[in-house]
C-alpha cells in the first residue's frame, strides 16, 4: 500500500505548508522565466509538502528517475516525481523500523539502511513490484548509518554501534563485516572515488579511514583538528579528493589520497557547525551549517570561502545536500527538520544564487530567505600532511 500526495492543493494549504516538513528543489530546467522576472539567471526554489512530522533524513535519485527519501519518524520511504511533483510513500513492513540512508542502485532497486528496535537491516525495494525486503545484518543492533555502492559493485555500509564496516552482496544477499581497529570509532558517512577503496569517516576516533575492497586492509588518517567531529564526507568535484565538514572544528577540508595531505578552510561564520558537504555542478564544494543559518561555498582552486545567508528561522536546521554526482534530477535538496535549501550557482557575484521562485507560486521575485551577503572566509587556509595511523 502506498500513499499519494500531489501539489495541486498547495495554494489552499499555504498555512499548513508552513507547519509541515518540506522538500526543496532548485529547478534549473525551465527556470528562465522566473529568472527573467527577477532580472537575473539564477535558480528557482520550489517546495513540495510531505507528511506531517515525517522528518526526512536522506535523499538520492533512483533508476526510475524519481527522487527517493527516507523518513525518520514517518516509518516510510518515499519518492517525488520531479515532473508532476507527486509524492508517494511506502510504509516499512514491520513497526519501529526507521529507514535512514538511501541509495538508488544497484539494479532496479532502492536500497536503504534500517535501524531501530524493529529492524537492523539493509532494506531493498523492488521498483517493479514495490515489495520491501529487509536483509538482517548479522551483528545485533549494528545501527547501519550509511551505504554506498563500492568499486566492486557491492553495497558497503557503516555500523555505528557495531563498530564495523560491512559489505552486502546484492546478488547472493551475503554479508561480510570487518571490525575496526579502534573501539568506539563511530563510523558514519561513506565516500567512493576511483581508487579501489571505500572511504568512511570515524566520528569517534577523529579519523578519515578507508578499506581496500580487494585486500580488506583498513587505513586511517587522523584529522589535523582535534575533536573535529566529522560526520559527513563526499568526493570532490575532481573525483580524486575526499572532502569533509567539521561540526566542532568549524571548518571544512579535503584530503588528497595521493599526497596524504589534509587542507582545511575556516568557515566564514563563528560557531556555524558545518554539517554536510557536497560537490556542485560548477566544481565548487557546498556545505550546510547547523547553527550558522547559511550555506557555504568553497572554490577548490582559489580556496575562497563565501556564504549565503538564510533568514527564515526554519532554515536554521537545514543540513543535507544531494551531490551533483548522485542525482539524475539536478538541484534537489533535502531537509532534516523543517526546510533545506540546496543552493546552486546563479549569475550573482561569486557564483551566489540571486533569485528563487515564491514557494507558493504567488509571484516570481527575489526570495526574502536569501541574502547575498558577500561574506568571505579566505583565510587562513591550513594544509597538513598526514601519516597513516
Amino acid at each position: 500500500m502506498s500513499r499519494h500526495y500531489t501539489s495541486t492543493t498547495r495554494r489552499r494549504r499555504s498555512i499548513a505548508t508552513v507547519a509541515t516538513l518540506l522538500i526543496a528543489a532548485l529547478a534549473f530546467a525551465g527556470s528562465e522565466r522566473a529568472a527573467s522576472a527577477a532580472g537575473s539567471t539564477g535558480p528557482t526554489l520550489e517546495e513540495v509538502p510531505i507528511s506531517l512530522l515525517a522528518k526526512p533524513a536522506d535523499m538520492k535519485s533512483g533508476p526510475d528517475g524519481k527522487m527517493w527519501f527516507t523518513e525518520l519518524t514517518g516509518n516510510n520511504i518515499g519518492n517525488i516525481d520531479p515532473v508532476t511533483k507527486k509524492v508517494t510513500e511506502y510504509p516499512m513492513p514491520v513497526p519501529a523500523c526507521v529507514p535512514y540512508a538511501i541509495n538508488g542502485a544497484p539494479g532496479n532497486n532502492i536500497w536503504f539502511t534500517a535501524v531501530g528496535p524493529g529492524c537492523n537491516a539493509i532494506g531493498q525495494m523492488d521498483l517493479a513490484t514495490k515489495k520491501i525486503t529487509l536483509h538482517r545484518i548479522p551483528t545485533l543492533q549494528a545501527h547501519p548509518a550509511d551505504l554506498k555502492v563500492g568499486p566492486d559493485g557491492a553495497l558497503w555500509f557503516t555500523e555505528l554501534v557495531g563498530n564495523k564496516i560491512g559489505r552486502f552482496d546484492t546478488t547472493t544477499f551475503e554479508f561480510e563485516e570487518f571490525p575496526l581497529p579502534r573501539l568506539a570509532a563511530l563510523p558514519q558517512d561513506i565516500a567512493v572515488i576511483g581508487d579501489n577503496k571505500v572511504w568512511f569517516s570515524e566520528q569517534g576516533s577523529n579519523r578519515l579511514s578507508n578499506i581496500d575492497v580487494t585486500t580488506k586492509q583498513i587505513e586511517s588518517y587522523p584529522y589535523p583538528t582535534p575533536l573535529a567531529q566529522v560526520l559527513d564526507i563526499d568526493p570532490g568535484a575532481d573525483g580524486k579528493t575526499i572532502w569533509f565538514a567539521e561540526i566542532v572544528g568549524n571548518k571544512v577540508g579535503k584530503f588528497d589520497p595521493v599526497t596524504k595531505k589534509f587542507t582545511e578552510y575556516n568557515s566564514p561564520t563563528l560557531a556555524s557547525s558545518p554539517f554536510t558537504i557536497s560537490a556542485g555542478p560548477d566544481g565548487a564544494m557546498y556545505f550546510t551549517m547547523l547553527t550558522g543559518r547559511g550555506v557555504g561555498r568553497v572554490d577548490p582552486v582559489t580556496g575562497k570561502v563565501t556564504r549565503t545567508q538564510l533568514h527564515v528561522a526554519a532554515l536554521d536546521a537545514s543540513r543535507y545536500l544531494v551531490p551533483a554526482s548522485d542525482r539524475r534530477c539536478p538541484g534537489w535538496g533535502l531537509p532534516a527538520w523543517h526546510l533545506a535549501v540546496l543552493l546552486r550557482p546563479g549569475s550573482g557575484q561569486g557564483g551566489r544564487p540571486d533569485s528563487v521562485t515564491d514557494p507558493l507560486g504567488c509571484s516570481e521575485r527575489p526570495h526574502p530567505a536569501l541574502t547575498q551577503c558577500g561574506e568571505t572566509g579566505d583565510g587562513p587556509e591550513r594544509s597538513v600532511a598526514s601519516s597513516m595511523s
